[in-house]
């Protein structure tokens, strides 16, 4: 076989470990390959799919609650400074705040909750599968503009 750059830039990223805040920079970057790449990454490295769902959550939460407070007046200089979002990502978050609607990020709460929910009484959900799906529904809502209620209860089914 030939060699190329591109194989060993291919190998050498496939041994790369990640952490579910490379996660939340992928998403807050819109890179949808990028996050699902980690994702799979995160779930070889059997990474704890609480931790992931916890940082989701609270990400999730936090551009909501953002927004809201924008709508009654609060400055977003007030809200980096109440939610701790250092200098280097204040931008990106001001950016997802005005890029989401309050109903797809409602909906999004509702998904990791869901998942959540499954993890905790032991479902069959398939936790992986749902995640990545969240994942493209944050960076772009209109890939998954419906949800079929057969298909996501086909996860739990098994």
């Amino acid at each position: 076989n030939e060699i190329t750059l591109k194989k060993i830039i291919e190998l050498i990223s496939d041994g790369s470990t990640y952490s579910v805040y490379n996660l939340k920079d992928a998403l807050y970057q819109g890179s949808a390959s990028r996050a699902i790449k980690i994702c799979r990454v995160l779930k070889r490295d059997d990474v704890d799919p609480m931790i992931i769902c916890w940082l989701l959550k609270k990400e999730f939460r936090n551009l909501l609650k953002a927004k809201i407070r924008l709508k009654f007046g609060d400055s977003m200089k007030q809200i980096f400074l109440d939610y701790n979002i250092w200098q280097r990502e204040q931008y990106v978050f001001k950016n997802q705040v005005n890029r989401l609607e309050s109903e797809h990020m409602i909906s999004l709460l509702e998904d990791i909750s869901e998942i959540l929910l499954g993890i905790k009484t032991g479902s069959k959900i398939q936790f992986w599968t749902e995640l990545e799906f969240i994942l493209i529904k944050f960076i772009d809502p209109e890939i998954v503009a419906f949800e079929s209620p057969k298909l996501r209860r086909m996860s739990e089914i098994g």
